[in-house]
């Protein structure tokens, strides 16, 4: 049994982690897990916590989510992300076309009305502030100018996942306001090339509330 006191201890819970589930317990000192095991070999906290027999379990990711539809994103970024911790949510995919950033879906009358991702990113970071919970952006191509787009938001802001949704090419719909595409943008040699959008080595986008360099400035 450990015997150096833990700030929090849950107890008698059904703990899932890599190896499995086991029945027990989880320590927690200065913000961090400081042991995982049977209640017996926990160590006395200033708190316990009586699990009941239920489910403790790491963060959950959830790689989609689409925010910013029917509301401002700022206001979305608010409310769902506190939902999403209260659900065992900690990290969240933000799939968003650039009309979900911008917001206006309304005023966009034709295929030059659709904003740009070096548009809308700056607008991305502010309404984020009020997250709660670790995020990422998955940037949803719209248009051929989006496409274009990909080296740019992999170097400048760390993104390295994309969607591209394939039924949406053709020209531009009133109902689907946030696409636009040239068939032509389907086609191998206009999509930019693996080294000029390889994996970048961190993500900026991932809650970190600061703007990059580019914008620091701006």
């Amino acid at each position: 049994m450990a015997t150096n006191p833990a700030d929090i201890v849950f107890k008698d819970g059904l703990i899932v982690t890599p190896a499995g589930t086991i029945e027990g317990g989880v320590a927690i000192l200065n913000g961090k897990i400081a042991a995982v095991g049977g209640d017996a070999f926990l160590p006395p906290a200033k708190r316990e916590i009586d699990l009941a027999g239920n489910y403790l379990l790491p963060g959950v990711i959830d790689p989609e989510c689409h925010l910013g539809s029917h509301r401002a994103l700022a206001d979305d970024f608010y409310s769902e992300t506190r939902a999403a911790a209260a659900a065992g949510v900690t990290t969240w995919g933000m799939q968003l076309v650039s009309l979900a950033i911008t917001g206006g879906a309304e005023k966009v009358k034709g295929p030059a009305d659709i904003p740009s991702f070096t548009r809308a990113m700056p607008l991305y970071y502010e309404a984020s502030r009020a997250a709660a919970i670790d995020f990422f952006l998955t940037p949803i191509l719209g248009t051929d100018e989006h496409v274009g787009e990909i080296p740019y938001l992999a170097k400048e802001h760390g993104i390295s996942s994309f969607k591209l949704h394939l039924q949406m090419q053709g020209p531009w719909k009133s109902s689907w306001p946030a696409y636009s595409f040239d068939e032509a943008a389907f086609t191998p040699s206009s999509m930019p090339s693996p080294s000029s959008a390889r994996r970048p080595s961190r993500c900026s986008t991932a809650r970190t509330g600061r703007l990059p360099a580019s914008f620091k400035n701006a």
